[in-house]
């Protein structure tokens, strides 16, 4: 229970990570756009730092009475020092230092995080359905050798004539050749 525990909550990392971070498509649009800075101040500004180089970074704002908050999970070798909030002059839409400078690294973030749900998904798939059919699993029978020929003491013959195939010279002692006793 607890390794399919595990398997579930690793399959589902990639799409919380993608939901975690939902501003990536507006933040990729606005790459060309030209930004200015916003004058919104921000709160409660953080970032965690996990195996050195996996950082999630978040911050909330207030803008027109409204509380909004950006999270960002990025791959950085070192956390953002500063945040600041930027505004499209094209579209008004706002994004930050942090999602326009990292945004590359939020996305290998991302596409690693899914790469993990998608290979623990094929596993658990592949082990589920993917497993040997009884024919595959069941020992095969042994046959057993044929009796020794006419005229041959029991036991010589067959294992001479099992090992070797029927092409065996029958007679042969320690080396020796037909009529060699």
């Amino acid at each position: 229970m607890k390794a399919f525990l595990i398997a579930v909550f690793l399959m589902g990392l990639g799409p919380l990570m993608f939901w975690l971070d939902g501003d990536l498509a507006s933040d990729y649009g606005m790459r060309g756009q030209t930004l200015v800075p916003a004058n919104i101040a921000t709160s409660d500004r953080r970032c965690k730092s996990t195996f050195f180089i996996l950082n999630q970074c978040s911050f909330k704002y207030q803008l027109d009475g409204e509380k909004h908050s950006k999270n960002y999970v990025i791959f950085s070798l070192g956390a953002p020092d500063t945040v600041r909030l930027l505004k499209s002059t094209e579209t008004g839409e706002l994004t930050s230092t942090v999602g326009q400078e990292y945004f590359w690294n939020r996305i290998i973030a991302i596409l690693f995080f899914n790469g993990i749900s998608l290979f623990v998904a094929i596993a658990v798939f592949a082990s589920m359905f993917g497993g040997r059919t009884s024919a595959q699993t069941s020992p095969q029978p042994q046959r057993a050798a044929p009796a020794a020929p006419a005229g041959m003491p029991a036991g010589h013959g067959a294992q001479a004539f099992a090992a070797n195939g029927p092409q065996a010279s029958f007679g042969r002692r320690n080396g020796g050749g037909f009529g060699q006793r």
